[in-house]
């Protein structure tokens, strides 16, 4: 019967899920690893959306300093293709 190191398995074979104890630990293993993935996926989707608002407000920054005209339209253009 192979370990049950699970972190590092990728494949398990029918031996590895004959008993119940081994069954469980490769159950726990995997539903450990996917709330870790569900975790980092929600934590990139939270990052993402901040920093699109940060762009979102960079644009409307730099819109309203235009129209203001505290920038002239080299600085204007200049950040415009930056953001």
């Amino acid at each position: 019967m192979a370990s049950l190191n699970l972190k590092f398995q990728i494949q398990t074979s029918v031996e590895d899920i004959e008993s119940p104890n081994s069954r469980k630990k490769f159950w726990l293993a995997s539903r450990n690893t996917i709330n870790t993935q569900q975790q980092k996926i929600n934590v990139l989707r939270k990052r993402n959306a901040r920093f699109q608002q940060k762009v979102s407000n960079m644009d409307q920054l730099i819109s309203h300093l235009n129209k203001e005209k505290k920038i002239d339209e080299n600085c204007f253009s200049f950040l415009k293709v930056d953001v």
